[in-house]
């Protein structure tokens, strides 16, 4: 069965039906998607690390969210490699702070939040990566306040909960997945424990990416093995329950395309219950609605994509996509950043959708590669006014690109 509903108002992405001529030509090529604004590269900056150190991997980058207005970002990104995280003032170029860990852990992931206390409200960045503790940072000052500790090995990803600003899952190479109540600034907690831990078997791998969905309050990770999901319930219940979890709910998986590889390296969440996910070397995006999936009662329920979108058919792990405001992003191993219009996506029998726009990699000065021509752009981020998209490398390089 497959499923074609219209996302809600709120959501920005607003599908519509195709042309007949165009649902007529879906099997001679792939229709491409709306235009998008063009960019043009306006810095490239070196700040994990030395200058001439090109061998750092930057993993992470996001937008810190603003704290009087939900949903949209302003003009400082964070971004980590190796043991150092960054925020840079995307107007100037000007890196703004860093912070060195004291204890030379690599750093793979980060997370925003926006907490509020005493009438307050003040962002929060938390930051995660081999040491297996999450570390919450002030960014003002770019002081370590509080530190996590609960995973026996390296953390890949974080995200918090949709709607609890306090709540935050972690996802470690030690095969679970747990969720913390990181409190407020100033509380004394000397011990955190965590309000539910789920444990991952071999057949699942290590989690890459975690999603949540509050409308279905579905808990979402992509792994080496495939893309898995878990019913989680309502918040009262996760603050309380301290559950343990040995199996998930149900698993996800893509179609059979001739990819022989399993990992699932891409999951964003679009709202209005759709999500988008990448398989490594499949060559598309699948975006596919989760609350309609969710209705099976299936353990194992095959993916039906609303869409498919074309990309890079790179067998290169972990590239993870971007998305804020009806635009979604993806790098490649080529320096290449694919734009998605989704604001005005068309409702189609399953096309391959082409980009709305692919960013070529510029010509940069004494830049050096591992491989001749080749620069992965491991992570991207958006501003909400889409008037910057980052990328960060694995040849310690984060590039801002602005809009024309």
């Amino acid at each position: 069965m497959k499923f074609y509903h219209s996302l809600p108002s709120y959501s920005k992405v607003v599908f519509r039906k195709m042309s007949r001529a165009v649902r007529q030509s879906q099997k001679a090529a792939p229709v491409c998607l709306p235009d998008v604004a063009d960019y043009e590269p306006r810095k490239f900056l070196r700040c994990h690390g030395n200058s001439d150190d090109d061998g750092i991997k930057v993993w992470s980058c996001a937008f810190e969210p603003s704290p009087h207005k939900p949903g949209e970002t302003g003009n400082i990104l964070a971004t980590c490699g190796r043991d150092t995280v960054c925020l840079i003032d995307v107007l100037t170029g000007k890196i703004m702070k860093r912070f060195k860990d004291p204890d030379k852990e690599n750093f793979y992931s980060l997370a925003w939040t926006v907490l509020e206390q005493e009438g307050k409200c003040a962002s929060i960045l938390a930051v995660a990566g081999e040491g297996g503790a999450v570390k919450m940072i002030y960014p003002d000052q770019l002081v370590v306040y509080d530190v996590i500790r609960g995973h026996r090995r390296g953390i890949n990803c974080l995200c918090f909960h949709s709607s609890e600003p306090r709540l935050l899952f972690s996802g470690s190479t030690d095969r679970s997945i747990m969720l913390w109540d990181i409190g407020l600034p100033g509380m004394k907690v000397v011990n955190h424990s965590p309000l539910l831990q789920i444990n991952l078997s071999d057949m699942v791998g290590d989690p890459l990416s975690l999603m949540f969905s509050a409308s279905s309050n579905t808990l979402v990770s992509a792994t080496e093995k495939g893309c898995f999901g878990w019913a989680l319930g309502r918040v009262s219940h996760l603050a309380s329950s301290k559950d343990v979890i040995k199996t998930p709910k149900m698993s996800f998986q893509h179609p059979e395309d001739g990819c022989s590889l399993e990992t699932i390296d891409g999951l964003v969440s679009l709202g209005g219950g759709f999500v988008a996910t990448k398989r490594v070397g499949a060559g598309e995006i699948l975006v596919w609605n989760l609350e309609e999936h969710m209705k099976s009662k299936a353990k194992n329920i095959s993916i039906t994509p609303f869409v498919k979108l074309q990309c890079s058919k790179t067998d290169v792990k972990y590239i993870s996509l971007g998305y804020s405001a009806g635009l979604l992003c993806l790098g490649d191993n080529e320096g290449k950043i694919y734009l998605y219009n989704l604001k005005d996506l068309p409702k189609t029998s399953m096309p391959l959708l082409k980009p709305s726009r692919v960013l070529e990699w510029p010509q940069v000065d004494n830049l050096k590669t591992d491989k001749e021509g080749e620069v992965v752009i491991n992570t991207v981020a958006i501003s909400s006014d889409h008037r910057f998209i980052i990328g960060g490398t694995d040849n310690n390089l984060v590039c801002v690109w602005q809009q024309i």
